[in-house]
């Protein structure tokens, strides 16, 4: 697992982050996918992404409090979130569970992403986890429309070998 920000350094593009929010909510969908209770306090950041100086993506990205509290005082316009938490907490990051779907914007989305509100957009909901199994952080990706496609090869097996 290597997450957006080390996945794109690899490439040599240039990542630049605008964090927007890292703050202390609740929220009873991200709670859910994280295996926790409705009523946790839960750190949400949210970041806009650029490569090459432009924006691809508005992340919220939902993670425990209790469990990661340094995420709160860390500058996350440069980095990766997943090299922190390896780095910090020592979490080995294994799985990811993606939902591919499309969204239609709201008003804060549309603002950060420079389109108008309803305009359908690409949306990944991801769910990260350690290799023991717990849910590390939800997050869901806003794919500006010029960055909203997926690519994918199928093969046979048979024909393959």
């Amino acid at each position: 697992m290597t997450g957006f920000h080390r996945q794109q350094a690899e490439l040599g593009r240039d990542v630049v982050t605008e964090v927007l929010a890292n703050e202390v909510t609740r929220a009873a969908r991200a709670a859910e996918a994280l295996e926790l209770n409705p009523a946790d306090e839960l750190i949400l950041l949210e970041r806009l992404r650029y490569i090459n100086g432009t924006l691809h993506q508005h992340v919220v990205t939902y993670l425990p409090a209790a469990r990661y509290p340094a995420v709160l005082a860390h500058d996350f316009s440069t980095g990766s979130l997943f090299e922190f938490l390896e780095t910090t907490y020592g979490v080995v990051l294994t799985r990811n569970d993606l939902l591919v779907r499309l969204d239609e914007v709201d008003q804060g989305r549309a603002e950060s992403l420079g389109i108008a509100v309803g305009d359908s957009v690409l949306a990944v909901d991801s769910t990260v986890f350690a290799a023991d199994g717990t849910p590390v952080a939800f997050g869901i990706a806003t794919h500006t429309p010029a960055y909203s496609q997926l690519a994918f090869t199928l093969q046979n097996r048979s024909a393959a070998q």
